[in-house]
């Protein structure tokens, strides 16, 4: 059956490519996340005037270096670095190098921080530095990166958004992390649903909505309980996940 105008142009915008030359750039959207946008590019020449944008900008460098105009100066992104650039900030790019760059970016928006910030009673954060060399946060930004453009488990890509923006916020955001909420037998419950529910689909916030506690609570709570954010608790699928959360446990160690 053909498809309808409505759902092709949701697809359309659910992916889109653009290509020209050696300059090269992916950008998804995570519909169920309001919107969230991912990118994937690769330049040579690009460079980008001065503008900005209603959300923020995580972005990770896979090669090369990129430099940039932040809070009034220059600044150079290397390999392996981590950009910060906060919501509605003025900003550029172009490559540092000969050979260009390439790197993976998220764009959170400040709701999705207000969303977090309400519940640990803080407000949405200011990132001062432009650069970061973090190993964990560029691997949690990796992975999920990776789960928003190829995975369709919910609360998989939930999880992992948020464990990613609470882990920025806690190490980068100029405001101070909230007293824990403990909240042993209510995590319990909600491991134990997800014990029985492997096949589910969940969301974090059905879940959290279950246990009546709020998302990042029941997030930070349960990763500190059981060394694990919700989605590595489901069902056969864990053999991966299980290495995933072996790697993030062994770098908190080297950089924690």
């Amino acid at each position: 059956m053909a498809e309808s105008a409505n759902a092709q142009q949701s697809k359309s915008l659910r992916h889109k490519s653009r290509r020209q030359g050696r300059e090269r750039a992916t950008y998804r959207l995570a519909e169920e996340l309001g919107g969230l946008e991912t990118l994937s590019a690769s330049y040579h020449q690009q460079n980008f005037g001065r503008h900005s944008h209603e959300g923020f900008t995580l972005g990770i460098i896979d090669s090369g270096a990129q430099r940039f105009f932040r809070s009034g100066g220059d600044h150079v992104a290397p390999k392996h670095s981590i950009i910060l650039v906060n919501a509605d900030e003025v900003h550029n790019g172009r490559s540092a190098t000969e050979n260009g760059w390439s790197y993976r970016a998220l764009y959170p928006t400040p709701e999705q921080f207000a969303e977090l910030a309400l519940c640990s009673k803080q407000q949405v954060p200011w990132f001062a530095e432009p650069v970061v060399q973090d190993p964990l946060l560029a691997h949690l930004i990796a992975i999920t990166h990776e789960a928003l453009n190829y995975s369709s488990n919910r609360l998989q890509r939930e999880s992992l958004l948020y464990e990613t923006l609470s882990l920025l916020m806690l190490r980068h955001g100029r405001l101070k992390p909230a007293a824990t909420v403990q909240a042993g037998p209510l995590l319990n419950r909600a491991r134990q649903f997800l014990e029985d529910s492997c096949s589910s689909n969940i969301s974090l916030q059905e879940l959290a909505n279950l246990v009546q506690l709020p998302p990042f609570v029941l997030l930070r709570q349960f990763r500190a309980q059981f060394g694990s954010i919700p989605f590595r608790m489901e069902g056969n699928s864990l053999s991966e996940n299980e290495k995933t959360g072996r790697q993030v446990r062994a770098m908190e160690g080297i950089s924690g």
